[in-house]
């Protein structure tokens, strides 16, 4: 019965009769409901989080700077360059999280005409090849399944 359920949502004929819309927008492809900067998300806390330490630094060289602490200054200023440096290189995965994590889902809905090219030598692109291993080879099921379809219903 799981089988036919998944067959009923990736035909759109089948759709079209149960009288639901045969191809979902892309922002209907979250079934959890999770928008692109929601809380809930790992990341997104952790970039916030990030955000509060460099303005926490930023208002400590300024401090720094009008009391004329230069060592002070010289240590904040530092921490506010390290951690801008660090945020970039978060925003940047963070980001890849987020893109890598809706294919995911939208693989999962049965669109798979959506890809994520992998750049990068990091485990973000092992993961996008691996997607994109397990998208061709779902194709590759999905057509042999056509093919069996049509020799059943031409021998019968």
């Amino acid at each position: 019965m799981g089988q036919a359920e998944n067959n009923d949502y990736q035909d759109p004929e089948r759709q079209a009769e149960l009288g639901r819309n045969p191809e979902p927008p892309a922002e209907a492809n979250d079934p959890f409901g999770l928008h692109r900067f929601s809380l809930h998300r790992y990341s997104v806390r952790h970039m916030l989080m990030l955000f509060l330490a460099v303005l926490l630094m930023a208002s400590m060289t300024v401090t720094a700077a009008l009391s004329g602490a230069w060592t002070m200054l010289a240590l904040a200023g530092a921490g506010l360059v390290v951690i801008s440096i660090s945020m970039t290189l978060l925003l940047r995965m963070a980001v890849r999280r987020v893109i890598i994590e809706r294919w995911i889902r939208r693989l999962g809905m049965g669109d798979f005409e959506y890809t994520v090219e992998p750049w990068g030598r990091d485990e973000l692109s092992k993961v996008c090849i691996a997607l994109e291993t397990l998208r061709m080879r779902a194709i590759r099921a999905m057509q042999l399944n056509e093919v069996q379809r049509a020799i059943r219903t031409a021998s019968a």
